[in-house]
């Protein structure tokens, strides 16, 4: 998300973060939350470009190894 003129980016922001909490909470899953807060979009592609930061690649990344873990325990488990 990119700021605007306005607190509809605060809102959103805060909401979307909300949300994704709240699923994983109640679903006992674990959620990455990849939502970029950016103030401008010089800003927004420095941290999305995959040649630079990448924080969509990074929250995948994040994701995926949870998921991992997630399986790895799970088996542990069923030994």
């Amino acid at each position: 998300m990119i700021r605007g003129e306005t607190s509809h980016y605060d809102v959103v922001a805060k909401e979307s973060s909300a949300g994704l909490h709240q699923i994983a909470v109640e679903h006992a899953v674990p959620i990455g939350n990849g939502i970029m807060t950016c103030e401008n979009r010089d800003q927004a592609w420095e941290r999305a470009a995959v040649d630079r930061r990448n924080k969509g690649g990074s929250a995948a990344a994040a994701c995926i190894s949870l998921m991992e873990l997630e399986q790895h325990f799970s088996s542990a488990s069923r030994r």
